[in-house]
């Protein structure tokens, strides 16, 4: 790297320390009126909330401007790619300008019904628990979650990963505490220390092995005619949805818990949302079966989403190659969509590995949840570093070639 390749990706990571500090910074502007020395509880969804707005940014250990984090943005993207992949409503054919304003309608909603759930549960002062005071602090909430999704944005423009760079601070500043917190908590033998540990280091070195894992397939160049013509290869990723499926999974749980609880609060002699709340509580059969089905149906949606088969059988048309014994087109469309189910499969029982056997230490006891999530955070940060690896060389490598 050279001295102005260097300078170029340091005022960049610049940058992106600065987003960072003004994160730090709204974590700690806590909510006008709430009672701090409370601690806050949202029922037996508790843990599963909490963590669920760690991994997107957010933070409910303690009540402040970005609390919500960008869980309500990421779900509402999620639920718009969807809506537009099947092309529900003719919303697929849209101007992107109305694509936009629609996942900000969504964004808002969803952080509407999270914020009014955290507020409701929330402690207030005594005497300062009014409608106007929550109605206010709602209104806080909402605009942390726009003020993140703004804060992302600018990161993504003028510094390195995006929204990464909001949700990894949050994601990994509490996991020492967490870990210290259970094992204190639970009483366990002094072997079980080891086993953990042991388990721990295997399991994040797999991460990285699988995380950089690609299955190479062999291309013709049609325009090159020389001795690197031979080295030219398709690459697809051994684990092709990556770690996103287990961010959005924890993301989606938690809004039918959200609403339920909101539900409860609105109608608390209703036992029917009563019953439904504890059904989809942390533990029960109904929440790993949610879980589990999201993190399948998400594994097989975000492979489709970041390898297009479509995509990659036009450009390699447009750009002279093909595959060695498949014709260019159709044939090769159909042959790409095979290898993606097949290794979609794969990366999908790697997930559940990772993300959902873990978690089924809370059969034993129910605040294992945080360790039983360790993997399942292994897995996203690791994915999310290899991203911003391969966008600092990106920079170095159009740095290195612009006139």
């Amino acid at each position: 790297m050279n001295k102005k390749n260097y300078w170029y990706v340091a005022l960049r990571f610049t940058w992106s320390l600065l987003i960072i500090f003004f994160y730090f910074l709204g974590n700690k502007l806590v909510i006008p009126y709430v009672d701090i020395s409370k601690v806050f509880l949202i029922g037996g969804a508790s843990d599963s909330i909490i963590f669920a707005n760690a991994i997107t940014g957010g933070n409910l250990r303690q009540l402040s401007l970005f609390s919500l984090g960008l869980s309500p943005w990421m779900s509402a993207m999620l639920i718009w790619q969807m809506i537009v992949v099947t092309k529900m409503f003719g919303c697929d054919k849209l101007p992107v300008k109305y694509q936009e304003t629609a996942q900000m309608i969504m964004t808002a909603v969803i952080s509407i019904i999270q914020a009014l759930v955290i507020v409701l549960k929330a402690t207030f002062i005594e005497g300062y628990s009014t409608p106007q005071v929550m109605v206010v602090s709602v209104l806080v909430l909402m605009a942390g979650t726009f003020l993140m999704v703004w804060l992302s944005d600018l990161n993504a423009a003028y510094g390195v990963g995006g929204s990464m760079m909001l949700i990894i601070p949050g994601m990994i500043a509490y996991l020492p505490q967490d870990v210290m917190d259970t094992l204190t908590q639970v009483p366990l033998e002094s072997y079980w220390f080891i086993i953990i540990g042991m388990i721990t280091v295997v399991l994040f070195l797999s991460s990285i092995i699988v995380e950089k894992a690609k299955y190479r397939i062999p291309i013709n160049k049609v325009s090159i005619h020389n001795r690197f013509k031979k080295y030219s290869y398709y690459e697809m990723k051994l684990n092709p949805a990556g770690g996103m499926p287990v961010m959005y999974a924890m993301t989606i749980v938690a809004i039918p818990q959200y609403v339920f609880i909101l539900l409860q609060v609105f109608y608390p002699e209703n036992t029917l949302f009563q019953r439904i709340s504890a059904e989809i509580n942390v533990g029960t059969p109904g929440w790993f079966l949610i879980y589990f089905l999201i993190i399948v149906l998400l594994g097989y949606a975000f492979a489709f989403i970041n390898v297009n088969p479509d995509k990659v059988a036009e450009n390699m048309m447009k750009q002279g190659e093909y595959i060695y014994g498949i014709y260019p087109g159709k044939d090769t469309r159909k042959y790409i969509t095979g290898l993606l189910w097949r290794f979609a499969f794969v990366g999908n029982i790697y997930l559940i590995m990772m993300a959902f056997l873990p978690i089924l230490l809370v059969i034993k006891d129910p605040r294992l949840m945080r360790l039983g999530m360790i993997p399942g955070i292994f897995l996203i940060f690791n994915g999310m570093v290899l991203q911003i690896e391969n966008e600092v060389q990106a920079m170095i490598v159009n740095t290195k070639y612009k006139i």
